[in-house]
């Protein structure tokens, strides 16, 4: 045999598909071709037939005849869920499908009919069995809690951390301590313990486990997410109406959160362990857990409220620090005062921010460290990127030359496409805070600011275009013009959802062939957008 021949030798892996029929035709042949003159692969492919051959007879005369009976079956959730359907909403179609066949069609077509119908929704539900259940719960107890809504008593609920304690009434007219931990996670805290809220999290995620259990207590709903700031989130629902009585948040600055709603007869007794608060004068900001609480001294006269201008130049000095760029760090107007506040921002830049901050009127910071170790700075570590997943992850590693150089190429091409969105938001930002305000503001640091982000967006979008634009026209990838009528920040989104896909860390969504073209056409998009919005803006001029 020739050295080239030598060289063509299939794999392993090659040979096992060959033997199951799941090459195509083009490699099928090949593969035969080379058996028919190679002795050695086809000594190869017989040993896996003979290996796979005493595997299924050592599980046919050994395992299944010398392993116990299976135990008892385990007692299922359908029959709860069955119970709560008929209480809160009509038969499911399928059900009233099987039923109206069991009355009218002829029994010979409607058992096999029935069997099969019954056979699918059962392979559907065994696939995914702990997800579905998830939604299916959380959906009726949505439907319960917005039912119940109009005539409901106002919640109380007891929130414990790792450094506090205290009691919350629901409705509330201002937002609670733990607002900003919550609204970093993408989850309404203005009820943490509502089965909407809980959903509506657990939608936004790509990636999840779930968990379900039917326990004496209610049922118990665990989600963990792969990423984000709340990583894991459990919710308890009553049996009797699937209202949520208890929650657990844990968080990946290792900051956890327990609410739990008080029963008429437990709230005395939950108010009497934890201290009442300290007095404060109306319409001063609640204290975030950890923060020293030191009662302030009653205004001697009315001081003037801070104005959007003295929030446009805490901005403007959070942006020369970098700060508004996906740090935990928020900006809000609370007791006439610009409140900058933020939990895990490492010490030093904690005090970097204080000290800029410090000669500004109306402005008051306000940083928590929680429990445990800071939490991480985005875009300072990644998850492993797992590029062999994406469905056009072959020819990437082609392009690229081996497996080493691929995930070089994702990791550039996602922190790239990360910091395109973090100057998205931070534009978003700043036009929903400060486009069509009733106050004035500094016109120059506003169009200062913002060309500052969309010159930087240009140039991160045009250096992502010349990292993939080879690898992509390889795969016969090509822009096209864009047709939507959209804004920069849902362009943006959409660039950094399909170079997730493209690498394989985010689920595909379309066709897998258009996949180089379609992130070829966001980033044309994203930089046409950019260039518009850059040339709307009044020339440069002297600050405010």
């Amino acid at each position: 045999m020739s050295k080239s021949q030598q060289s063509a030798h299939p794999g392993a892996d090659q040979l096992l598909l060959y033997r199951d029929g799941e090459l195509s035709a083009a490699d099928a042949a090949r593969v035969r071709t080379h058996l028919e003159a190679c002795w050695e692969c086809r000594a190869e492919a017989d040993r896996f037939e003979q290996t796979i051959a005493e595997c299924i007879e050592f599980r046919r005369t050994v395992l299944r005849e010398h392993l116990p009976p299976p135990p008892a079956p385990w007692a299922g959730l359908h029959d709860r869920m069955d119970r709560i359907d008929a209480t809160l909403a009509p038969p499911p179609p399928w059900r009233r499908a099987l039923a109206w066949l069991k009355e009218t069609a002829n029994p010979r077509v409607a058992i096999p009919l029935g069997a099969a119908a019954t056979l699918l929704f059962a392979f559907v539900m065994l696939r995914e069995t702990p997800s579905v259940q998830a939604a299916a719960l959380l959906r009726r107890a949505a439907e319960a809690e917005r039912d119940a809504a109009p005539a409901a008593r106002p919640k109380r609920l007891r929130i414990r951390t790792s450094s506090a304690s205290f009691t919350r009434v629901l409705p509330a007219s201002e937002p609670g301590p733990l607002a900003l931990l919550f609204t970093n996670a993408r989850y309404d805290g203005r009820d943490p313990l509502s089965a909407r809220s809980f959903a509506a999290w657990r939608d936004t995620l790509e990636r999840k486990d779930d968990e379900v259990a039917d326990r004496a207590d209610g049922f118990l709903i665990l989600t963990r997410a792969y990423a984000g700031t709340l990583r894991e989130a459990s919710l308890r629902l009553r049996h009797a109406d699937l209202r949520p009585v208890q929650g657990t948040f844990r968080f990946a600055s290792e900051e956890w959160v327990e609410v739990t709603e008080l029963e008429p007869a437990d709230e005395q007794t939950a108010s009497q362990p934890s201290p009442s608060p300290l007095p404060r004068p109306s319409g001063a900001p609640l204290p975030l857990p950890g923060a020293s609480a030191v009662p302030e001294p009653e205004p001697l006269a009315a001081a003037p409220s801070a104005t959007d201008a003295d929030e446009l130049r805490v901005w403007a000095l959070l942006h020369s620090l970098q700060a508004d760029l996906g740090e935990p760090v928020e900006v809000s107007r609370s007791g006439g005062k610009v409140l900058v506040s933020g939990i895990g921002v490492a010490p030093q830049r904690r005090q970097e921010i204080a000290d800029g901050l410090r000669g500004l009127p109306h402005v008051e910071v306000r940083f928590v460290e929680p429990a445990g170790e800071p939490a991480p700075v985005p875009g300072a570590a990644r998850d492993t990127i797992q590029a062999g997943t994406s469905p056009v992850a072959a020819g990437l590693e082609r392009y690229a030359g081996n497996r080493a150089l691929l995930e070089q190429l994702a990791a550039d091409s996602l922190d790239q496409a990360d910091s395109v969105m973090a100057r998205a938001h931070a534009l978003r930002r700043l036009e929903a805070r400060f486009h069509g305000s009733s106050d004035a503001v500094p016109a120059a640091m506003l169009a200062a600011i913002e060309r500052d982000h969309l010159s930087a967006l240009l140039a991160q979008a045009r250096e992502l275009e010349r990292t993939l634009r080879p690898a992509l026209a390889s795969l016969g990838g090509r822009s096209a013009a864009a047709a939507r009528d959209r804004g920069l920040f849902a362009a943006s989104a959409e660039l950094e959802r399909s170079v997730s896909m493209l690498f394989g860390s985010a689920p595909l969504a379309g066709d897998a062939r258009e996949l180089p073209s379609r992130v070829l056409s966001s980033l044309a998009e994203v930089q046409q957008l950019a260039r518009a919005r850059l040339n709307s803006l009044p020339p440069a001029a002297a600050r405010d």
